[in-house]
């Protein structure tokens, strides 16, 4: 089956789709392709091995997209000799993202090649940084300045800190271990099989201690449970901002306790963590509620059921700037309540919420808000968090019955 007409295709974090293939079946299968965003999954692209060799098998096949004018490829394995396959045979190409792929140096050849991109390049290499760092590459690392070494760390999540970078020698250790700022604002996207390490192995609670007390901000991926909130409260009452994602071990009484200890909270996100309902949504209002700017609370999925009881407390927390309810059961009236009682809102994320429907009421109600997502909006591509998006409307999913017999199926992500 052929998609002639089809200009822009994603694919990103698909975990049942045989990556490697996928630039090749869309070069042959869709002709006039203008953007293609590809996106491996974390489990098939571990960042924590900077050595994985190159492959540039993708980047032939996408050589072949003469009609390209954006391309973005997150996790990829191209070396330069691919890189400058694609910008010789994509005349058009006006935007490239080429985030996390790590076997690309943008030597000065390179980066003299892509003069005609128009958007700047988002790239990100260990090695490539090494050698803006390095005047010289033979230059031991662990004579690097404190600055240089804090500038590398930055640059990583914290995970690849305690994991990888934490072991490169004494100076980074110490500069890992003795620099609170470099804690200050805490972020370990982990995934299903690192969890267990992130969370029972201890790391999450090092980077917390690390803090030495000034921690204003965690995000985690996979990365909490209810004990490790409760070493959060006590460590961090500083804290401005919580961002938990996929965090499956926190519950509502863990939400309920250790809320009660961020009074100065500001942000607060619980995306697809199944465990946390509504019953803790009340201890969240009463105590942070009133100085709240930023909500997120997104489910995995619109299950159809339930109705507005988020909305109560929601409507109660007056200096709300940024709200967002993916896949939510409220209604026209909720929406209506929060409209009404949150006069500072100016971004408005309701996408998958099928029970709102957008009448000319609410569509009024709405002009004031800068960014509206609504709920038929399946612009994915923007999203930054939530990451693991589950679709409850039909999708296309590539697969093969066979190694030399593409195949191409209609089903759903539930």
């Amino acid at each position: 089956m052929k998609f002639p007409l089809l200009e822009e295709l994603e694919v990103s974090r698909c975990r049942r789709i045989e990556h490697i293939c996928m630039p090749e079946l869309v070069a042959n299968l869709c002709p006039q392709i203008k953007h293609f965003r590809h996106t491996r999954s974390r489990d098939r692209y571990r960042v924590y091995n900077i050595n994985r060799p190159g492959n540039d098998s993708q980047a032939l096949a996408i050589a072949s997209m003469r009609q390209l004018r954006s391309l973005q490829l997150f996790r990829d394995d191209m070396t330069n000799e691919g890189m400058m396959t694609i910008l010789d045979n994509c005349p058009y190409l006006e935007s490239i993202d080429i985030l996390s792929c790590r076997n690309l140096t943008m030597d000065g050849t390179l980066r003299a090649r892509c003069a005609m991109i128009k958007m700047k390049m988002r790239t990100f290499s260990l090695a490539a940084l090494l050698v803006t760092v390095l005047p010289v590459l033979a230059r031991n690392w662990a004579d690097l300045p404190l600055d240089a070494i804090l500038t590398i760390f930055h640059k990583l999540d914290h995970i690849d800190i305690l994991m990888a970078a934490y072991q490169v020698c004494a100076s980074w250790r110490r500069a890992a271990r003795d620099e609170p700022t470099l804690w200050q604002r805490i972020t370990m996207r982990g995934t299903e099989a690192l969890s267990a390490r992130i969370i029972r192995g201890g790391l999450a609670c090092a980077a917390v201690r690390r803090s030495a007390g000034r921690c204003e901000a965690f995000c985690g991926e996979f990365a909490g449970d209810d004990g490790f909130l409760m070493y959060l409260a006590e460590q961090a009452s500083c804290l401005k901002s919580l961002r938990l994602i996929s965090c499956l071990g926190v519950s509502n009484e863990g939400i309920e306790e250790a809320i009660k200890q961020f009074p100065l909270l500001e942000e607060l996100e619980l995306s697809f963590c199944d465990n946390v309902t509504y019953k803790a949504y009340a201890i969240i209002g009463v105590t942070c509620g009133p100085q709240l700017k930023c909500l997120k609370l997104s489910k995995s999925f619109f299950d159809g059921w339930g109705g507005n009881e988020d909305v109560w407390v929601i409507k109660n927390m007056h200096e709300l700037r940024s709200l967002q309810l993916f896949a939510n059961t409220l209604t026209n009236k909720g929406l209506s309540a929060i409209l009404d009682n949150c006069p500072n809102l100016e971004s408005l994320d309701i996408r998958h919420c099928y029970n709102v429907d957008m009448d000319a009421s609410l569509r009024a109600k709405c002009a004031r808000i800068k960014v509206l997502r609504p709920p038929d909006d399946y612009d994915f591509h923007r999203v930054c968090t939530p990451r693991r998006l589950s679709f409850s409307t039909p999708i296309i999913q590539f697969g093969r019955l066979s190694s030399s017999r593409p195949i191409i199926k209609f089903g759903l992500f539930l």
